[in-house]
């Protein structure tokens, strides 16, 4: 009797046809592998106005793919031409001094790059090219720093190269907590427009950049929320700005 039995079930142990070749069999096809039947689809559209249609929504949606990288550009890496890393590897090749690498990156990057970054980098962390520029790059948080640092290897150094890791403390964790609520009070003391911004980068000196919290037409904005009223005195103290913080508003101004 050929039939099945009524409990009989299909054994999903059983060893597969592929585990077979080098001992019973010699080679096997990858269509002998499959009971399942070809279906040819038939279409008007070919494979060049697929791929056309493709690339024109790639660029419409600024999207970072292998196949597109050969087929549009994209907008993010107009800016990237500001990357300290990208410029390294070109200038390694024809110079070697410090001075040298300023003058390349500064008459390699047309000014307009310069102009529109700050726009394309507005929403900060949240914004992967906002993370490129600034690795490798002096910042105005760190500027106080520099100016007193000694050592060439020293943890500043891996701090701007991004290799130590900067744990997120509760203070900071509350700063950015209360970030928003802060800009609504100052927006209603000082009744002026203020905008939010993004990485804005110097065309006399490219290796320098800074990020201000929000800006205003004469002014900019570093918002600090100390845990403690102990704490206000890193910032401000006896009404007076204090030096880490008066570099750091400097370098954004």
């Amino acid at each position: 009797n050929l039939k099945k039995s009524p409990t009989e079930v299909e054994c999903h142990w059983k060893r597969p046809k592929l585990s077979g070749v080098g001992t019973t069999l010699k080679y096997i096809t990858a269509k002998s592998m499959s009971k399942k039947s070809i279906v040819n689809i038939q279409s008007e559209i070919s494979n060049k106005i697929f791929l056309n249609e493709a690339m024109k929504l790639g660029e419409t949606h600024q999207i970072n793919c292998q196949v597109g990288a050969h087929n549009y550009k994209l907008e993010e890496s107009f800016f990237k031409m500001l990357s300290i890393h990208t410029a390294i590897l070109k200038f390694s090749k024809q110079y070697n001094s410090t001075d040298d690498f300023l003058h390349f990156l500064k008459e390699r990057t047309p000014i307009s790059v310069f102009s529109g970054v700050e726009k394309k980098t507005t929403n900060q962390a949240n914004n992967v090219l906002w993370f490129e520029l600034r690795y490798g790059r002096i910042t105005a948080s760190k500027i106080y720093e520099l100016s007193r640092c000694k050592k060439g290897d020293g943890v500043l150094v891996k701090r701007i190269l991004g290799c130590r890791k900067i744990k997120l403390t509760s203070a900071m964790e509350r700063g950015k907590l209360l970030e928003k609520d802060v800009l609504q009070e100052v927006r209603k003391i000082v009744k002026r427009t203020i905008r939010e911004t993004g990485l804005a980068i110097s065309s006399d000196f490219p290796i320098i950049g800074a990020s201000t919290d929000e800006l205003a037409s004469d002014f900019v904005l570093e918002i600090k929320c100390p845990q403690k009223h102990t704490t206000m005195n890193n910032y401000i103290k006896y009404g007076i700005i204090q030096s880490k913080v008066l570099a750091q508003l400097q370098l954004q101004m």
